[in-house]
């Protein structure tokens, strides 16, 4: 008999990008979990409530580890797996210069620079597990030798520092 077709899944949200990522296990081993890999811990952080019910990032703590996490990602310290065009001319475009991509990733790279300065070296290796590494809470914690739970406090501390430099508040 002819087999019938396995039913399609569900449609996830928009930027739903359905793997799995390492996570470090209750006993401090690494184990797979599903995860949305189009998902940053900031946005997944973002969703989250505190006990009062209120989120637990306000909207300029996720828009400013976000310019961050941006920020470092044009600066090409990662590596591109597709070509950027986005400096090429454009028939029709407007007068204004246009950096070229190396200086792109040099004006990027000292944006992150000063960020991290303004928000200190005590605080500034939580914000660069989370939005530099994409690591997830409890492994930031333990690389930084941070006690559990404690990473939230350090990283809430980190976001109100770069929201008072990028003067989003």
């Amino acid at each position: 008999p002819p087999r019938a077709a396995a039913p399609a899944p569900p449609p996830g949200r928009p930027g739903q990008i359905d793997g799995e990522r390492l996570v470090m296990g209750r006993e401090g081993r690494l184990e797979r979990r599903r995860a949305n890999l189009g998902e940053s811990p900031m946005a997944w952080l973002a969703r989250r409530r505190d006990p009062q019910g209120r989120p637990w990032l306000s909207p300029a703590e996720l828009a400013a580890g976000e310019r961050l996490r941006e920020d470092f990602h044009r600066c090409g310290m990662v590596g591109r797996l597709t070509m950027d065009w986005s400096a090429q001319p454009r028939s029709g475009g407007g007068s204004g210069l246009r950096l070229d991509p190396v200086e792109r990733g040099i004006a990027a790279k000292a944006r992150v620079r000063a960020a991290l300065e303004a928000v200190g070296p005590q605080l500034s290796p939580m914000l660069e597990r989370i939005c530099f590494r994409d690591s997830a809470m409890q492994a930031a914690e333990e690389a930084l030798g941070i006690p559990r739970r404690g990473g939230k406090i350090v990283l809430k501390r980190a976001l109100e520092r770069l929201v008072d430099h990028y003067r989003m508040g």
